[in-house]
């Protein structure tokens, strides 16, 4: 098994920085910026061999040629053993043995949710006070200055309401198991077949680095 690396980057709103490396013995980490969880994720992967032959089919054929990327587009790139092997535009679909591992890896990235390290997400039991939750076994820092949540509603795909409240807090500080932070929303319409969405951004460190994250959750009240 060779060593593998998958991120994903843009400087649209919100910014992307999703980064998956998985190493020889199947361990990975994992950090997602953006989605319904963010922070660090790690564990051990289940389908390491098909991932070892999907690597090895793909090195057996050159990697096909980039298009040009545009300025504003997320990016995404293959690494093999700290070698760059592919970087097309995170809407590319390619054929063959590249687009196959690539899509493997785009799959891994939502599908590692399900091992949190350190990471936040919202609880939108009650949709007019989203909250921010802390899940996974170790502690996450971030900066809470003043978050906000926006809460809109949705109605037959048209976006029919918007609100947004502030939680009444300054700290850079590490969140740990049992963490929960209350988000009051007072103006958010919420109606029967609706489908809310909630969205809380800030920062949270990758290590020694400040990441601005967007994470968000969706409900849909009876």
């Amino acid at each position: 098994m060779k060593q593998l690396r998958f991120d994903r980057r843009s400087v649209t709103s919100p910014p992307e920085r999703e980064v998956l490396e998985i190493e020889v013995d199947g361990s990975f980490t994992m950090w997602r910026s953006t989605g319904d969880r963010v922070g660090r994720f790690a564990g051990s992967l289940d389908e390491l061999d098909e991932i070892e032959a999907e690597i090895n089919r793909a090195i057996d054929r050159r990697p096909p040629r980039a298009e040009p990327l545009l300025p504003d587009s997320s990016v995404e790139r293959l690494m093999i053993d700290d070698e760059t092997m592919l970087q097309v535009s995170a809407d590319d679909e390619l054929d063959g043995p590249w687009g196959d591992l690539l899509q493997r890896c785009r799959g891994l990235l939502d599908d590692l949710r399900a091992h949190p390290l350190a990471a936040l997400s919202i609880d939108l039991t009650e949709p007019t006070r989203p909250t921010l939750v802390h899940v996974g076994t170790e502690g996450l820092h971030v900066e809470l200055i003043q978050p906000a949540a926006v809460v809109e509603t949705w109605l037959g795909g048209q976006l029919t309401a918007s609100a947004r409240g502030y939680a009444d807090v300054i700290a850079s500080t590490v969140v740990d198991e049992g963490w929960r932070l209350e988000i009051e929303v007072p103006d958010a319409v919420v109606a029967p077949g609706a489908t809310i969405l909630a969205q809380v951004g800030l920062d949270a460190y990758d290590g020694e680095l400040p990441i601005p994250v967007a994470v968000h959750a969706t409900t849909q009240p009876r």
